[in-house]
């Protein structure tokens, strides 16, 4: 028997994992060949929103919350989620120069993780990423900088993951090769989860523009830690 086309399966479509990270100072959509991703709300700002988007190369756009209009436009390539591919896209500014994808090797870190049975219930894996394009190199502290000491991280800086101990640290952010300080602020960490620390905004802003970090684990937002005072 011949088989009818309108019988036919609808074809799949392959997803991949990505996070959408918004440094910036206003709520935003995400959308992929004209689709919004963000299905449940607005990426609030210092916010990020972890989702399932069409894997392969793609067009994507940025909206602002309750606008048609493209704040920019721009291309993905991800591989799909059987890959075990992590990628986030860190939105910076409101044009495509000042937004950058990163790598994030999540089975990496808890590989790492997993493998230092002596400290499981008492560890965290933390990286930084620098998202503050107007805030130029900065060095970061991490307690008193014997666990994480980055000396000169430029903009789109990545680090890799750090063993780092549960609890409430001290985070403190300066110029690179200055002793001014920019941040002092704390976090609380928990056992066994992957953190990402990002610094965002602007240099002696006010409000959601304001310098500042704000922590998140797997594409999803814990909190805006500090901002500049």
């Amino acid at each position: 028997m011949a088989c009818n086309k309108k019988d036919l399966a609808p074809a799949t479509v392959a997803i991949a994992n990505l996070a959408v990270v918004n440094a910036t100072a206003d709520t935003l959509n995400f959308l992929v060949n004209n689709s919004r991703q963000n299905s449940f709300s607005g990426i609030y700002p210092a916010g990020a929103y972890g989702l399932y988007t069409p894997a392969g190369t793609q067009n994507y756009e940025i909206k602002k919350e309750r606008s048609a209009v493209n704040l920019f436009i721009g291309t993905y390539s991800l591989s799909d989620t059987s890959k075990h591919i992590y990628t986030s896209l860190f939105i910076a500014g409101e044009s495509a120069d000042k937004t950058f994808f990163t790598t994030d090797a999540i089975d990496s870190a808890l590989t790492v993780y997993a493998k230092d049975t002596a400290h499981i219930d008492t560890i965290a894996m933390l990286r930084f990423v620098h998202a503050s394009y107007t805030s130029g190199p900065l060095h970061v502290v991490f307690d008193k900088g014997d666990t994480i000491n980055i000396a000169n991280a430029a903009y789109k800086y990545k680090s890799q993951y750090f063993k780092v101990y549960e609890g409430t640290r001290t985070i403190k952010i300066y110029p690179a090769n200055s002793t001014t300080l920019l941040l002092d602020t704390t976090i609380t960490l928990q056992s066994g989860a992957v953190y990402t620390l990002f610094a965002k905004g602007i240099l002696n802003a006010k409000g959601y523009n304001a310098f500042g970090v704000s922590l998140m684990t797997n594409g999803t937002i814990i909190t805006a830690t500090g901002t500049q005072q």
